[in-house]
């Protein structure tokens, strides 16, 4: 989650953006045929679209380039499910970059234990028709020869690719069916007399009615504390639902009250209630035998009970259990409806974040006429704030407007992931930086536009906001900063303990010297100068040199970012002389 974090608000400030397709774009095969094309593999076997449908039920088409990380990062995945189908479905992993030789997709195959078969795009021209926003893009063919799915971007489990597998084998799959995402997991097939049994543990007078979607795990019975109560079903099951319709009729001024325990990942899992398909609250975190009641509607009313399983955190442990269901009206549905949890959330009259640090400065980034810089444009987000927090950790409180819905809010840290509950706490805290960089952030999210709602950049040390200075300038934005107070960057600010701020006569000059396959500079690469507890990001000037500072050390070098147009392995780790000196890297330029 912290590198996410701070990967994420890295790209917003450097400005990437990717184009979306249009009308002429690949959405335009769903549902349709699947153009047939021939390639060669990197084991020299011809393999055709046509020809593999004749013996396979499926077959997965996926995009990549041996340099894209998240490509990487789902391979093993890919590879999991492809163990299991593999008579069943095909996969093809297509990569689409000129430099990309046989050779090296062979050496990348073997190094990351890929088994399906990998080849070079070369003149079949499918990389340019199905690659628009970015890789990897995975393209599902039926068994009619139909493309069912388009999906961009990396998958973070073998769950999807088992889940599609699944249902495209699958007997009943008897005619073509598009999906806009990765198809989730089928529930068990519902018992007779379930929603029977689930009633009976809410007793008179409600009733129980089967979901609509059938993708929805039903609800168990079960006894926990020496109570009956009912459960979410989808335990252990990554990316599902499980859900209950309670069905009651009411007067006006009537309420339904439930207890319920909820124990989910924050962010990640929701338990969600809707009254006759509006949504009344959506719940995320810990809570341990809360109350709950719904005002109900004259007539008749039904109310969904959901519980939504994401991919991330603990799998089988996560769950909500409800019990003691009551049917209230007059004076105790009055005092039920006001003793809901949460109810008085931590709203203010502006969302943002406000550290507490004793020593903190919060600074301003300026252009060259002084003025300040709206940082917020550049990172897409509301009120963000950048502070030299001048320790290792962060005291910090937040708060949030009444535009932002509490139930949607969700803070992300470098150490953890808060809801609005927490904030009700007072003051948190969090570390001031991120694995793998010298600065850390707190986001305030937005969970249903997944939005960036306010921003806090955290650097523990003058120095670190200096190099992230100079990664700005080298992205394009120039800029310098200053302190909001008015003082002077220098002196008492910086924490002198640590070894990249030991004194001038120990310090030593390493460089690192970027060029391409041509010897001309780039500029604009990261590099990560790392001790074993913190990493200091530099940019390369104008002449591609990297240039850093510090007392003797083997520092870990990594680039962590590349300018468009150029490619280098970002998973490759140097080692500084201690003594200094300069390093040269090639970065190669794309065609």
């Amino acid at each position: 989650m912290k590198k996410m974090i701070v990967t994420l608000l890295l790209i917003a400030v450097l400005g990437a953006a990717c184009a979306a397709a249009g009308e002429s774009g690949p959405e335009r095969y769903l549902g349709q045929p699947m153009p047939d094309f021939t390639v060669t593999t990197i084991t020299g076997e011809t393999f055709s679209l046509s020809e593999t449908l004749t013996r396979r039920q499926a077959v997965l088409v996926n995009f990549w380039a041996t340099w894209c990380g998240p490509c990487e990062r789902e391979f093993p995945f890919m590879q999991q499910a492809y163990e299991r189908y593999q008579d069943q479905v095909e996969i093809i992993a297509i990569s689409g970059e000129p430099n990309d030789t046989n050779e090296k997709l062979s050496a990348y195959a073997a190094s990351h234990g890929m088994t399906f078969k990998v080849a070079r795009d070369g003149d079949a021209g499918m990389y340019a028709r199905f690659v628009t926003t970015g890789i990897p893009t995975s393209v599902l063919v039926d068994r009619f020869g139909n493309v069912v799915l388009i999906s961009v971007g990396s998958q973070p489990s073998a769950d999807p690719f088992l889940n599609a597998f699944e249902l495209l084998t699958a007997d009943d799959y008897t005619e073509t069916r598009v999906f806009d995402e990765f198809p989730k997991r089928r529930p068990p097939r519902t018992a007779e007399g379930a929603e029977d049994a689930l009633a009976a543990v809410l007793g008179a007078p409600f009733t129980v009615a089967a979901p609509e979607d059938e993708y929805a795990w039903p609800f168990t019975v079960e006894t926990l504390d020496g109570v009956a109560c009912v459960r979410s079903g989808n335990a252990g099951v990554s990316d599902s639902d499980a859900e209950m319709i309670v069905c009651a009729d009411a007067k006006a001024g009537d309420a339904l009250r439930f207890s319920f325990r909820l124990m989910s990942e924050p962010g990640a899992d929701r338990f969600v209630i809707r009254l006759n398909g509006e949504q009344q609250r959506a719940l995320t975190g810990r809570f341990d035998w809360a109350e709950y009641a719904v005002a109900l509607r004259e007539g008749e009313n039904r109310v969904s009970l959901r519980y939504s399983k994401g991919y991330t955190g603990e799998r089988e442990g996560d769950a909500v259990w409800l019990r003691d269901f009551a049917l209230l009206s007059g004076d105790e549905a009055t005092a039920a409806l006001s003793g809901n949890p949460l109810v008085s959330y931590p709203y203010a009259a502006e969302t943002g974040i406000d550290v507490r640090n004793e020593g903190a400065r919060e600074i301003v980034f300026t252009d060259e006429d002084g003025q300040a810089i709206d940082m917020a444009a550049y990172m897409g987000t509301g009120r963000v704030g950048f502070w030299v927090v001048n320790s290792d950790t962060v005291r910090f409180a937040a708060g949030i407007s009444g535009t932002l819905n509490c139930d949607d809010a969700l803070l992300l840290g470098n150490s953890g992931v808060w809801t609005a509950y927490d904030l009700l706490n007072g003051e948190l805290t969090d570390t001031a930086a991120a694995d793998g960089y010298s600065y850390g952030n707190l986001v305030l999210f937005n969970s249903a536009t997944m939005a960036y709602e306010a921003a806090a950049f955290l650097f523990p040390t003058e120095q670190a906001a200096d190099a992230f200075e100079t990664m700005l300038n080298a992205s394009g934005i120039s800029c310098v900063y200053r302190y909001a107070d008015g003082t002077a960057r220098g002196g008492d600010a910086q924490d002198a303990g640590t070894a990249q701020d030991a004194s001038a006569a120990a310090e030593v000059t390493y460089t690192v010297v970027f060029t391409d396959q041509f010897g001309d500079p780039v500029p604009g690469c990261l590099v990560n100068f790392c001790t074993d507890s913190t990493c200091t990001p530099v940019a390369a000037d104008d002449q591609g040199v990297a240039t850093f500072v510090g007392a003797p050390y083997p520092y870990h070098l990594q680039v962590i970012y590349a300018p468009e147009g150029y490619s280098i392995d970002t998973s490759l780790e140097y080692t500084a002389d201690p003594e200094g000196g300069p390093l040269a890297l090639t970065v190669e330029k794309l065609p």
